[in-house]
């Protein structure tokens, strides 16, 4: 593969695909505002999607704040479920 430009706003790789520059990989859910109609579509390429670990990082020995210890319990209690009922609802919208 041959990398001809780079981009870091997800917004600026949507564009450059929708004006012709070429094809890009970006994750489901920066596609996912794109996924109505628009001039974006997905390729079936093998190997795909990519499984990511998510990482949840603060200073050591830091005490979190309650609302940031909230978020942490929700991330570790529900986010897999979240994220799976997304790759789920994904999927079908693919399969039309």
């Amino acid at each position: 593969m041959k990398v001809a430009m780079e981009m870091s706003s997800n917004e600026a790789i949507k564009q450059g695909i929708v004006g012709g520059l070429g094809i890009s990989v970006l994750s489901r859910h920066a596609l996912s505002l794109a996924r109505s109609g628009g001039p974006l579509t997905c390729l079936n390429v093998e190997g795909f999607p990519i499984q990511r670990r998510w990482y949840v990082v603060y200073p050591k020995g830091k005490q979190l704040s309650v609302a940031a210890q909230m978020f942490l319990e929700f991330l570790l209690n529900e986010g897999r479920e979240i994220v799976e009922m997304s790759l789920d609802r994904d999927l079908a919208v693919e399969r039309g």
